[in-house]
């Protein structure tokens, strides 16, 4: 007898949220560094928050 396999679709939907979860990170990695740089500074500098 011969076994076949039947799969699902749990690993690419697994790979997919995956990447998902990366992008979304990176883009709040992005949008939020430059802030935090400009605070950061100013901070080390001794001045107001200012952008």
């Amino acid at each position: 007898m011969e076994a076949s396999y039947k799969g699902n679709n749990t690993m690419i939907t697994r790979i997919v949220l995956g990447v998902l979860t990366y992008w979304l990170f990176s883009q709040s990695l992005v949008n939020a560094v430059p802030e935090v740089q400009v605070r950061y500074v100013n901070f080390i500098r001794g001045t107001e928050y200012s952008i």
